[in-house]
Protein backbone atom coordinates (compact mmCIF):
# COMPACT_ATOMS: atom_id res chain seq x y z
CA UNK A 1 0.00 0.00 0.00
CA UNK A 2 1.26 4.05 -1.33
CA UNK A 3 1.67 5.96 1.25
CA UNK A 4 2.05 10.00 1.54
CA UNK A 5 5.42 11.55 0.49
CA UNK A 6 6.90 7.46 -1.20
CA UNK A 7 9.07 7.61 -3.91
CA UNK A 8 8.73 4.58 -6.07
CA UNK A 9 12.06 4.77 -7.52
CA UNK A 10 12.20 3.19 -11.38
CA UNK A 11 14.94 4.74 -12.62
CA UNK A 12 16.12 1.84 -14.40
CA UNK A 13 13.49 2.22 -16.85
CA UNK A 14 13.43 5.73 -16.80
CA UNK A 15 10.12 7.05 -14.19
CA UNK A 16 10.04 8.05 -10.67
CA UNK A 17 6.85 8.19 -8.64
CA UNK A 18 6.17 10.24 -5.40
CA UNK A 19 3.19 9.36 -3.75
CA UNK A 20 1.03 13.15 -3.33
CA UNK A 21 -2.25 11.65 -1.80
CA UNK A 22 -2.55 7.93 -0.69
CA UNK A 23 -5.70 6.26 -0.21
CA UNK A 24 -5.65 6.53 3.27
CA UNK A 25 -5.72 10.30 2.73
CA UNK A 26 -9.05 10.17 0.73
CA UNK A 27 -10.67 7.65 2.08
CA UNK A 28 -10.17 5.11 -0.80
CA UNK A 29 -11.18 6.96 -3.12
CA UNK A 30 -7.93 8.21 -4.97
CA UNK A 31 -4.53 7.92 -5.34
CA UNK A 32 -2.41 10.90 -6.64
CA UNK A 33 0.96 10.41 -8.06
CA UNK A 34 3.47 12.80 -9.60
CA UNK A 35 5.01 10.51 -12.47
CA UNK A 36 8.31 11.99 -13.64
CA UNK A 37 9.72 10.76 -16.73
CA UNK A 38 12.88 10.62 -17.06
CA UNK A 39 15.58 11.66 -19.60
CA UNK A 40 16.67 8.03 -20.69
CA UNK A 41 13.22 6.74 -20.47
CA UNK A 42 12.85 3.92 -22.72
CA UNK A 43 9.05 4.48 -23.39
CA UNK A 44 9.42 2.35 -27.03
CA UNK A 45 5.82 0.42 -26.68
CA UNK A 46 3.09 2.05 -24.51
CA UNK A 47 1.99 1.55 -20.96
CA UNK A 48 -1.22 0.14 -22.12
CA UNK A 49 -3.10 -0.43 -19.06
CA UNK A 50 -7.07 0.05 -17.73
CA UNK A 51 -8.56 0.79 -14.46
CA UNK A 52 -12.07 -0.12 -15.26
CA UNK A 53 -13.66 1.28 -11.97
CA UNK A 54 -11.50 4.59 -12.28
CA UNK A 55 -11.14 8.27 -13.92
CA UNK A 56 -7.82 9.28 -14.49
CA UNK A 57 -5.98 12.43 -14.95
CA UNK A 58 -3.20 13.86 -16.23
CA UNK A 59 -1.65 17.37 -15.90
CA UNK A 60 1.36 17.15 -18.80
CA UNK A 61 3.94 20.11 -17.33
CA UNK A 62 6.30 19.64 -20.12
CA UNK A 63 6.30 18.26 -23.83
CA UNK A 64 3.30 16.25 -24.64
CA UNK A 65 2.11 12.46 -24.35
CA UNK A 66 -0.20 10.40 -26.18
CA UNK A 67 -3.24 8.48 -24.75
CA UNK A 68 -4.98 5.48 -26.32
CA UNK A 69 -8.63 5.44 -26.18
CA UNK A 70 -11.76 4.26 -27.81
CA UNK A 71 -11.76 6.07 -30.71
CA UNK A 72 -8.12 5.79 -31.71
CA UNK A 73 -5.24 8.24 -30.11
CA UNK A 74 -4.86 11.99 -29.27
CA UNK A 75 -1.91 13.68 -28.35
CA UNK A 76 -2.50 16.35 -26.20
CA UNK A 77 -0.60 18.52 -23.32
CA UNK A 78 -3.09 18.04 -21.18
CA UNK A 79 -6.37 15.36 -21.10
CA UNK A 80 -8.71 14.15 -18.48
CA UNK A 81 -9.95 10.48 -19.77
CA UNK A 82 -12.87 9.41 -18.69
CA UNK A 83 -13.36 5.70 -17.55
CA UNK A 84 -16.29 5.17 -20.72
CA UNK A 85 -13.47 6.60 -22.57
CA UNK A 86 -10.12 4.11 -22.11
CA UNK A 87 -9.75 1.51 -25.03
CA UNK A 88 -10.31 -2.03 -22.90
Amino acid sequence: MAIKNQILDMTPVGMRFTVLQAGADTGGKSLDLHWELLPKCNMKDPLVHIHPHAIETYEVLEGEMEFFIKAGSILTPVVELPKDEMKF
